[in-house]
């Protein structure tokens, strides 16, 4: 069996406030390869022409992939572990993955199989974890789908397999943020905001009418529920506060910075009450269309 073909990268990433700067030397494999990575995060890349980025939360990803066998030690470890070490750092351990965070230094050093969702994966937990910290900057990174529609960005959150890549790829006309994972904001006024994010479920490169550097207000928030016909349920935030949470980014490993993601996901809510609910869609409809009847 021939070798797979070598993986290297060294890039900077605007996500948001946060720039990363992403190396990974390795192994590429079937789910994980420099053209992936290319459709995926291209849009996202820093440039002269990019947009001053002093202000930015710097985040590091060492990654290391290989091919070889994976779990490392035999045992499936289906979910994330995280043991805690000194000083706000923790060990990370999962079936394909094997490394360390240190969440003073931004950073996530880690072997990996080559596969493209443990790399997000790590991303992901390093800007949450960055956002639940208190340091300077808030937000939720939320599982949903995620559109501009009149200027404003709607949120539907919802289980995988309720219709989220559906959504997005069936509605015309539009500017589609992800149909995966998005990225919330909170600013000084209590304002939130919608991110164009490389975290997407479906083969789709970020539209070309989209900014990636961005931010859209977000106009509310409605959980997606399949339906015979379509209609929309506005509902009291409190009513709308733990489904969501769901699909809010809250790892369990760990625990007490999760406190603040609830925090946060409450204060979203119930900032934009009348405008938080469940959207009950017919596929093919309109999703818009409640909403402005």
């Amino acid at each position: 069996m021939s070798r797979p073909p070598l993986l290297d990268l060294a890039s900077s990433w605007r996500l948001g406030p946060f720039l990363v700067d992403a190396t990974m030397r390795g192994e590429a494999g079937p789910w994980l390869s420099a053209r992936d990575i290319e459709r995926r995060f291209d849009s996202f890349i820093t440039s002269p022409e990019s947009p001053a980025s002093s202000d930015l939360i710097p985040l590091t990803l060492r990654l290391t992939t290989d091919w070889g066998d994976w779990p490392r030690d035999g045992e499936q470890v289906p979910s994330l572990e995280a043991t805690p070490l000194a000083e706000a750092r923790w060990r990370l351990r999962r079936t394909d993955l094997w490394g360390e965070l240190d969440r003073p230094a931004r950073t996530v050093t880690a072997a990996m199989a080559p596969q493209g969702p443990v790399m997000e994966e790590c991303l992901r937990l390093l800007m949450w974890l960055e956002l639940a910290a208190q340091g300077g900057v808030d937000g939720l990174i939320v599982h949903c789908g995620c559109a501009v529609h009149g200027g404003r960005a709607w949120c539907f959150p919802a289980a995988s397999g309720t219709g989220k890549s559906t959504l997005i790829r069936l509605t015309p006309g539009e500017l589609a943020l992800s149909d995966e994972f998005v990225l919330l904001t909170r600013d000084d006024e209590g304002r939130w905001s919608a991110w164009p994010s490389p975290f997407w479920n479906w083969e789709r490169q970020l539209a070309a009418d989209v900014a990636p550097w961005r931010a859209y207000p977000l106009a509310g928030v409605a959980l997606l529920a399949q339906s015979p016909e379509t209609r929309w349920s506005p509902a009291h935030p409190l009513d709308v506060l733990v489904p969501f949470m769901e699909q809010v980014i809250a790892f369990n490993a760990f625990g007490q910075e999760a406190a603040r993601t609830f925090e946060l996901a409450a204060e979203l809510v119930e900032s934009l009450a009348g405008k938080v609910g469940w959207l009950h869609l017919r596929r093919g409809d309109d999703p818009y269309a409640p909403f402005e009847t």
